[in-house]
């Protein structure tokens, strides 16, 4: 009986270690981290969760992604954060402040863009087809005046430096509300409210609340989401490949999917240097010689036609603000 009771233990303790043998390579990539914790804001949440579970089943961890408004959890961040992601670059520059002594603010790095869009109810019974509609009397505009969006309004109405423009719009703002996570219960509550000026990735988050109507490349305005380290993840190679995992093109695809721009050179740009073709060639060879002393000048696009642009050396301050496809665009060459 007791020589088979210890080739039963004997038997037991090997099935034992085969067992943790085959289930070590399920550890995180280091031994000490089993699970990371990533904070930041509302707004890149959808995206952030889907790449934590993604990232988390490849490397076989758990990525714990907590969002909202930022009192919220704040203090967990400081507790156990390993990383903390933004939705702006100012919003990141009050984090760096709110987590001082928490935050390295040497390993932060952007990492996706997206665009300022207008929501309109179902069916876009307003008939707002851009952002000029906006201007006329009669809409219930929402914005955002806080967290990301700080000052978007103002920059969007601001863009092409009229102040008719910033005028028209704030006197159609119905309501401001702090972040974007009231707006949306304010959007919801106030059927009064016929637009909502924010980023385009919460008509893709919330679809059946609203559609979205593109903002035109002139007053479009796009803001990034980063991410970076705390002390405490600055020493975790999870966190670490967590950064490059959302760097990769399998990271950018998921972005991509919540409405985030991935790419090098916005749409809008692309958009807009689609229209010079379509404009008379200016020969700028007579302007070299008479702007070889600056070596540099500004061509001011002030028609639709060339003949009527000018140019000018960088230091002049005379720009041709009339209302025209290109105007107010300048280019600058460098001679």
């Amino acid at each position: 009986m007791n020589v088979l009771s210890l080739t039963i233990a004997s038997a037991c303790t090997c099935l034992l270690g085969a067992a943790l043998a085959t289930s070590a390579p399920a550890q995180s990539v280091t031994a000490n981290a089993q699970v990371l914790h990533v904070y930041g804001p509302g707004g890149p949440l959808p995206a952030m969760k889907e790449a934590a579970v993604t990232f988390g089943r490849e490397h076989h961890l758990q990525v714990v992604v907590t969002g909202g408004p930022t009192s919220q959890w704040l203090p967990g961040a400081k507790q156990d954060g390993d990383l903390i992601y933004s939705g702006s670059e100012d919003m990141m520059s009050d984090f760096v402040t709110s987590l001082q002594g928490v935050l390295d603010s040497s390993t932060i790095v952007p990492l996706y863009l997206r665009e300022s869009a207008i929501l309109v109810r179902p069916g876009n019974p307003g008939h707002i087809s851009g952002y000029d509609d906006l201007l006329k009397p009669g809409h219930h505009i929402l914005v955002v005046n806080g967290a990301g969006q700080r000052g978007l309004w103002e920059d969007v109405a601001g863009r092409e430096g009229d102040m008719a423009s910033v005028s028209k719009f704030r006197a159609n703002i119905a309501v401001f509300a702090p972040n974007s996570g009231v707006a949306r219960t304010d959007w919801i509550q106030d059927k009064t409210l016929d637009a909502w000026l924010i980023w385009n990735i919460w008509q893709i988050s919330n679809p059946s609340l609203a559609e979205v109507v593109r903002i035109d490349v002139r007053h479009r305005i796009y803001r990034d989401c980063g991410i970076g380290l705390t002390v405490r993840g600055a020493s975790s190679a999870d966190a670490r490949a967590f950064i490059q995992f959302l760097q990769s093109p399998e990271g950018a695809k998921i972005f991509e999917k919540w409405g985030w721009n991935s790419h090098r050179w916005s749409p809008g740009v692309k958009a807009a240097s689609s229209v010079l073709p379509r404009t008379p060639a200016f020969n700028l060879s007579p302007y070299m010689a008479t702007c070889a002393a600056t070596k540099a000048f500004v061509l001011h696009f002030s028609e639709a036609t060339p003949a009527r642009s000018s140019v000018s050396p960088v230091s002049s301050p005379a720009v041709d603000t009339r209302k025209a496809p290109l105007a107010g665009m300048e280019l600058f060459i460098a001679a």
